[in-house]
């Protein structure tokens, strides 16, 4: 009888579709799927509610809960989730900001300070540009949503001693407190939605970001990582098989829809130049430009868990094999 499994995902077209709308359909496994619009609902849910067998979880987030001993999950080498993030730091117009080195001193907010994009950003300042996480005057709400008011925290935090985040006070968004100019900067995982409808108090530290990300990926070979995929770890041990399952849909569900991309007789999405873009991405990262599986993606973990340790958020540098669940490594095409 097939294994019943809970499994939360959040919304991507392509690298999961074919599994939610069942072309692909995992070996012994009847999967019971809830698609989420969030992240962060998504990562409560399986961190509080334990509503979810499997499913998608912030890297940082899980790495924070082994380090802390809670081994409720294991992870599997599929990373539904990857994005640069030097496009995802904005500043006010008017602090004088022109330059990362320029962050100094400065009050810059932060939805969530454990959030996996900001480790990378915190990551690529200390180890680019010399601006270390002590430098900067941390504010933070505690609502992954930069336009949302304050909200409870995720995860309890035991940071370095050199290392500050005020409360903002107030009712404001920390969107509103950075056009405002209430804070110098922003970091996070979302564009605020003053920069969306193109205020003129805001903008991007690195408004040539696409040039930026290419050079920083062909200087450092690094495509960051932002979730992995994780499983009850009571039922990969009752089932030993089930992680190889889960891995080898996750891997056919990808080779599926970047497939459909590569379709030019009728876009798969509304953008006019998608095989171009697609060609261009290959011709930088390889014919599988979101790799799966720990050998391809060795340099990037070891990058982000020495992040992780660096900042204070995990209590050593974690092993990857500590991590992850021992699974023979297939190549899909």
């Amino acid at each position: 009888m097939p294994i019943r499994i809970r499994l939360g995902l959040l919304e991507y077209f392509d690298r999961t579709q074919a599994l939610v709308d069942g072309r692909v359909r995992p070996e012994g496994l009847d999967l019971d799927i809830t698609v989420s619009s969030h992240p962060g609902d998504l990562f409560r849910e399986m961190v509080q509610g334990e509503r979810f067998d499997a499913g998608e979880l912030s890297l940082s987030t899980y790495a924070i809960m082994r380090s802390r001993g809670d081994h409720r999950y294991t992870a599997i080498p599929a990373f539904l989730s990857r994005n640069f993030r030097h496009s995802y730091i904005f500043v006010n117009s008017a602090s004088g900001i022109t330059r990362p080195e320029d962050l100094r001193g400065r009050r810059v907010g932060i939805p969530e300070y454990q959030l996996t994009g900001a480790v990378w950003i915190r990551g690529f300042l200390q180890h680019e540009y010399g601006v270390h996480s002590r430098d900067i005057r941390w504010v933070s709400n505690w609502n992954t949503d930069v336009d949302a008011r304050g909200s409870a925290p995720r995860l309890d935090l035991h940071l370095p001693s050199d290392v500050t985040i005020e409360d903002p006070g107030g009712d404001s968004s920390l969107g509103e407190l950075l056009e405002s100019g209430q804070i110098d900067a922003l970091i996070g995982s979302t564009m605020p939605a003053c920069v969306r409808r193109g205020s003129p108090r805001v903008r991007r530290l690195f408004e040539n970001y696409v040039e930026v990300e290419r050079a920083y990926f062909r200087k450092t070979g690094i495509f960051p990582i932002m979730h992995v995929f994780v499983v009850r770890q009571d039922l990969c041990r009752r089932h030993p098989e089930l992680s190889r399952w889960l891995f080898d849909a996750l891997c056919r569900a990808k080779t599926v829809g970047l497939e459909r991309l590569k379709v030019t007789g009728h876009l798969a999405c509304c953008l006019p130049w998608l095989r171009a873009s697609l060609d261009e991405a290959q011709a930088l990262f390889g014919s599988d430009l979101w790799p799966y599986g720990i050998a391809r993606n060795q340099r990037v973990l070891d990058c982000v868990l020495t992040y992780l340790a660096e900042q204070g958020l995990t209590r050593k540098r974690l092993s990857i094999e500590k991590l992850f669940e021992p699974i023979e490594e297939v190549v899909h095409a």
